[in-house]
Order: structure tokens, then sequence, then C-alpha cells
């Protein structure tokens, strides 16, 4: 196995790494100064400096939050053009052999992807989420554990979906948008919107 590097340490790095069996070639990436130079779980922690200088790396990165969502492609696109993506898939995930998975995505435990669905590039899903059929979730979009996508959903780029949420059926959740925790989205979302509640309804700033 080549060596990986998960950037950054975190929850998400954290889940990443629990869907590894031989841990002997992960290396942590990191922001944070209290984190680099450390090691954890045996494991050792990098700065983004220090990775920048490694040659054709192996990377997955789950960083993202609901504070920074939306500076989730801008942070991707600041790592090294040679950069060698790589897509981590919890052993128990359940991905049906017609859904489409890009790049650096990172399939928690517990997920189940249905038939026809499209996972594009950098997208984050987490523990037993569910993404039904014929739905397709966009670039960079941060999808929290127990949500529910149901079928022919269009989620667009940068999209972040709180814990425990439902979007029905045909729904459109536009670019750069926040579905907050355990809503139920009935309705079509525009961009840069923030939705809440059961059922969810646009909140103005």
């Amino acid at each position: 196995m080549d060596k990986l590097y998960i950037f950054p340490y975190s929850g998400s790095g954290l889940e990443v790494l629990d869907c590894i069996d031989d841990i002997s070639n992960i290396v942590f990436v990191s922001d944070n100064q209290e984190h680099i130079g450390k090691n954890f779980h045996g494991i050792p922690v990098i700065s983004g400096n220090e990775f920048q200088k490694v040659s054709i790396p192996h990377l997955i990165s789950v960083h993202g939050s609901v504070a920074s969502y939306q500076n989730r492609l801008e942070t991707i696109q600041r790592f090294n053009s040679d950069v060698l993506w790589e897509t981590v898939i919890h052993p128990s995930a359940v991905v049906s052999k017609y859904a489409k998975i890009g790049k650096n995505v990172f399939i928690s435990a517990g997920v189940s992807i249905g038939p026809n669905a499209t996972i594009d590039d950098h997208v984050i899903i987490l523990a037993n989420s569910t993404v039904h059929h014929d739905s397709h979730i966009g670039t960079g979009s941060i999808i929290c554990g127990n949500v529910l996508v149901a079928g022919n959903v269009e989620i667009g780029k940068q999209v972040y979906i709180g814990a425990g949420s439902t979007i029905k059926n045909g729904i459109i959740i536009d670019s750069n948008s926040l579905i907050g925790m355990g809503s139920a989205v009935l309705n079509s979302v525009g961009e840069n919107e923030v939705w809440y509640g059961n059922p969810a309804k646009k909140i103005t700033h």
C-alpha cells in the first residue's frame, strides 16, 4: 500500500483511519500547531508545508464544517497539482455497482448509496446516511450523519446537509447552501440559502 496522507487530523480524519486495516503507511496532515510533530494512535502528524515537499502524494481531504463548508473547494485547490486523490469507503458501506463515485470521496460506516446515484469529487458522506437512486451530490458537498436523501434529488456544489436531515424526492438544493440539523426539506432550496426546521423553512439573515 502506498503512503496515504489524511488531511486534517480531526474527527472525520479519524473516521477515515477507521476504514484502514494497515495503518503503517498513514500520515496525518494538519494546520493546527498543537498537533504538528506529534503522534496520534502511532501515526505521525506533519505540517502542510512539509506535505507540500512530498512528490506525487496520495491524499484524502476531509476538512469542512458548518462554519467553513463554503471554503472546502478553495482549500482543496491549494494542494499541489500532482496530488493523487484517493477515495475511501468504509467496509460496512453499501454502494450500488450502478452508482458513480468520484475522487477524494469519503463514505463512512453504514452509508448506503443507491443505483444510478452520482457522487462527485471531494464529497464527504458521514455515518449511516443514505443516498437513494438517481440522486446527485455535487462537488465538495458534505452530508452529515443519519441523513436521508430520497430519489432523484439534485444537490449542488459545496452544500452542507446537517445531521439527521431528510430530503424529499425530486428536490433541488442549489450550491453553497446549508440545511440545518434535523431538517425535513420538502421544497427546493436556492443558491447560498440557509434552511432549517421540520418542515424546513428559509432563514432570513
